[in-house]
């Protein structure tokens, strides 16, 4: 973990005597403090406070440290956490540091000469990092969620980060995978650029000219040297995507050129030595490749040092609303947007769907939701119609519409009063129960929507909203339109 000298420190204690002697402690150092008593408060406070580390109680009523700390890497803050705790089981201790993403553990009540003592480590830490490779500006990390999978993830990369090892990215299309690899070279504190290469997009004859490069006059056409993508990723990180469907004959040239860090361009000579970082990445099983002969078993274990695997978006539901989040904070950025954000009952659809798509999927369906929305919150009815649910209400069965994702099967016979009443109470529901929006939909006038939910509520209808929601279609004298 990249680590930062404590000068702001965030203290999390529900115990009011602890937490003030701890902050009397450390401010008495130097140090800047503030303090909350639980977890969602210190969640808040980080994005004020901005600390530069944080101290912990382990258990805070039903929660505890490590979920505390998933959910402020979900976040996309990075802030050091040291937790404190009764138990001083040395099994808690080696979970929290090696497993949970925990700094440290110390123990409850605070000693003042361990918690300085630590402090003293950090900064000693910070001060070999600083002499040990060139500082890189800071940039948003786009979050792949807080599950126990991703989290495993990102611990992974901020421990591999910082070596030369060669890393192998495998996981479905859309999981991300450019987004990781970049990730770990920004935070290799590698100077050079990154330098991408998809396998599969660059033609079989072209392939060796591009990754290798070539001289002058080596064939018709090249008039002039050309440096090869390898080559230019001296002093970088070289990242292979769809490595899987490299040719054979380019998989036995960049298996010489990863075990000599040296590139010969055709029609030229060897290279001087180069360094450079090579991150590979694919969505196929290369163990089946290499099995029928399509790729090469020792390019394998050359790129397969560090494997880490990305699971699919539906294998970890439970990461798309940090998901949602990180992509609206992004989208609302390049679109002019900040405040674009996703409502509840559109959260529940985007739950409910299976993500073939993965992450990329999520994307286009959120920026599909922002523009639609003009930036402000993602409604049902932003969302594409496959994502859409069955609405059901409580009138009589023969009363009720059989609705599709993308539209509405009513029963024959029916009267057009039926009729009308399903339609506004389906688009209701997709637009989570907004009025001015259903009005605009069905072309009917906002008063005579209040007026239709007033006489279905007062035919006893219960007026709900997609399945599963929990949602009420408010009362139209409740005040909220």
């Amino acid at each position: 973990m990249t680590m930062q000298t404590a000068t702001r420190v965030l203290i999390i204690d529900q115990d009011a005597k602890d937490r003030k002697s701890a902050a009397d402690t450390i401010s008495q150092w130097g140090y800047e403090t503030a303090q909350s008593t639980g977890f969602d408060e210190g969640l808040t406070r980080c994005r004020q406070f901005q600390p530069t580390l944080i101290l912990c109680e382990f258990c805070i009523a039903d929660a505890d440290g490590f979920s505390f700390i998933r959910r402020l890497r979900s976040r996309g803050l990075r802030t050091p956490v040291v937790l404190q705790s009764n138990d001083s089981r040395i099994d808690l201790a080696v979970e929290a540091v090696h497993r949970r993403g925990a700094y440290w553990m110390l123990r409850k009540p605070l000693v003042s000469v361990e918690l300085r003592r630590l402090f003293e480590h950090m900064r000693d830490q910070e001060g070999q990092a600083a002499r040990a490779a060139p500082a890189r500006p800071g940039k948003r990390v786009f979050q792949y969620g807080g599950s126990e999978e991703m989290l495993h993830v990102q611990q992974t990369i901020e421990r591999v980060a910082a070596t030369r090892a060669a890393v192998l990215i495998h996981g479905e299309s859309g999981t991300g995978k450019d987004v990781l690899a970049h990730t770990i070279h920004r935070l290799s504190y590698r100077a050079g650029p990154f330098v991408a290469i998809n396998a599969a997009g660059l033609p079989e004859g072209l392939i060796e000219s591009e990754l290798f490069g070539f001289r002058r006059g080596t064939f018709t056409g090249a008039s002039a040297d050309h440096t090869g993508l390898v080559e230019q990723a001296d002093g970088g990180t070289l990242f292979l995507d769809e490595i899987g469907e490299m040719p054979a004959g380019a998989q036995a040239k960049m298996l010489r050129v990863l075990e000599d860090s040296r590139v010969q361009p055709l029609g030229g000579e060897l290279s001087d030595e180069l360094d450079f970082r090579v991150i590979s990445a694919t969505n196929r099983n290369l163990t089946d490749a290499i099995r029928h002969g399509t790729f090469r078993n020792d390019l394998f274990h050359r790129l397969n040092v560090i494997p880490i695997h990305v699971p699919p978006l539906r294998a970890r539901k439970d990461d798309i609303p940090d998901l949602a989040e990180s992509l609206c904070l992004l989208l609302g950025e390049e679109y002019g947007h900040p405040g674009f954000r996703v409502g509840q009952n559109a959260m529940e659809l985007l739950l409910r769907h299976a993500w073939p798509g993965n992450v990329r999927e999520l994307r286009n369906v959120l920026e599909r939701a922002l523009i639609l929305s003009d930036g402000q919150v993602a409604l049902p009815c932003h969302l594409p119609p496959a994502l859409c649910v069955p609405v059901r209400s409580s009138a009589p069965a023969a009363k009720q519409a059989e609705v599709a994702p993308d539209q509405i099967t009513l029963p024959f016979p029916t009267t057009i009063r039926d009729a009308e009443e399903s339609i506004i109470l389906a688009t209701l529901a997709l637009t989570e129960n907004d009025r001015q929006e259903t009005a605009r939909i069905t072309g009917v006038c906002v008063k005579t929507i209040h007026a239709r939910i007033k006489a279905y509520r007062a035919q006893g209808a219960e007026l709900v909203a997609p399945a599963g929601t929990g949602a009420a279609v408010a009362d139209p004298e409740d005040g909220i339109e």
